[in-house]
């Protein structure tokens, strides 16, 4: 006996209250809720369950905010300036965190660390560490944010970003801050700025090759957006499943034809256009083992010129004729081996029809002989009543 679901309808759940079952999408059922600040959201019963969704995300802004103003109210801020002399100098740690361009806290963290003092207060932070919306360039013996030096240059800040993560060096980044508006220096295309090229290697065949769409299949199912098997590993398996099966592969190949008709006959005008050559021996291949079909094509197309009446008749149908006539011919008792012809008894130009009570087997010369004769019109030419 299947295990009972369990119904949560009114129960709380951190701020969430269930306010009834809701929709089930795939194996997991939601519930409708609503939070303590009034929204009310579809919430996974395994979520509520366990503890993983306890609000509708106004839980979580309230504890970034605490902790925002537990930073800004830290005990390091609200110990006593002191004094530092360096270079003749003597000033409050205020001052110096304000000539180097850091805050008191980040002072008083360089002494936790184990900083001496003169050092702490007096060394600026280096280019490039720290957070990148507080990054500090010093030029010319001025040490500023990222921001106000561009503000100087007159461009945006995310221009002068970009110059520092190329690889420029602060000069050639920063200039003359009098000279805005002059062209840009070009700079060497470098190894270091080519995005780098990832390898993998291939489960199937053990090779290490490029991770691109040139050797890997691209996937969006996959992590790494490609396929984990090589492309060529993937051809290689694809043809040793069509030869083991054949049958199943043209099945689904031409139920895929029938379900994007226009779309085949797209790709079928593109392959013979590139490969006319190719083109031309698979048809010619085709033709040589499908003699029967085509024949019979024919046959109905005539037929069908004619508006004559017809049967779908196939291989194993005109074989029973073939044991019915012993083998010979119909009108001249020639043994009929590889090689015969399909007969209308009454031709389809003289009212005839397609119907297998109206076919019969002949040798080629009978055929061509009798043209537009009947039966009896042919046998008494040749003598046989």
């Amino acid at each position: 006996m299947g295990r009972v679901p369990q119904d949560l309808t009114g129960k709380q759940f951190g701020r969430w209250t269930v306010l009834g079952p809701g929709a089930k999408r795939g194996k997991h059922k939601y519930y409708a809720c609503r939070c303590e600040c009034g929204a009310e959201k579809q919430v996974s019963g395994d979520n509520l369950k366990y503890g993983q969704s306890l609000s509708c995300g106004c839980l979580k802004s309230e504890k970034a905010s605490e902790r925002r103003v537990a930073r800004v109210e830290r005990p390091e801020d609200k110990r006593p300036d002191r004094l530092v002399s360096h270079a003749s100098e003597t000033l409050p740690l205020t001052e110096w965190a304000k000539r180097i361009g850091v805050t008191l806290s980040t002072i008083y963290g360089r002494l936790d660390r184990g900083w001496n003092l003169e050092r702490a207060a007096t060394e600026p932070p280096k280019p490039g560490t720290g957070r990148s919306s507080r990054r500090y360039l010093t030029y010319n013996g001025q040490t500023l944010l990222l921001t106000e030096w561009a503000e100087q240059l007159g461009i945006s800040r995310q221009r002068l970003a970009d110059r520092i993560r190329r690889g420029w060096s602060v000069a050639e980044a920063l200039g003359d801050p009098g000279s805005v508006g002059e062209a840009e220096p070009k700079k060497a295309a470098t190894c270091t700025q080519l995005s780098p090229v990832r390898f993998k290697v291939c489960p199937s065949c053990g090779c290490t090759k490029p991770l691109t769409a040139d050797f890997f299949h691209v996937s969006r199912a996959s992590k790494t957006g490609h396929t984990p098997s090589c492309s060529v590993c993937l051809r290689s398996k694809r043809k040793a499943y069509y030869y083991a099966n054949p049958e199943a592969e043209k099945a689904r190949h031409g139920e895929w034809v029938r379900n994007n008709r226009v779309r085949a006959n797209e790709q079928a005008a593109a392959s013979k256009a590139k490969y006319p050559e190719r083109y031309k021996e698979t048809q010619r291949r085709w033709r040589q083992q499908n003699k029967a079909r085509i024949l019979a094509k024919n046959r109905a197309r005539k037929a069908m010129i004619r508006a004559a009446e017809r049967d779908h008749y196939d291989d194993a149908e005109l074989h029973a004729m073939w044991v019915e006539q012993d083998g010979l011919c119909f009108y001249c008792d020639t043994p009929l081996f590889a090689v015969y012809h399909v007969e209308h008894k009454t031709p389809l130009s003289r009212g005839g029809t397609d119907r297998l009570t109206n076919i019969c087997l002949s040798c080629p010369a009978c055929n061509l002989r009798k043209g537009v004769r009947t039966t009896e019109e042919y046998k008494s030419l040749l003598g046989r009543s």
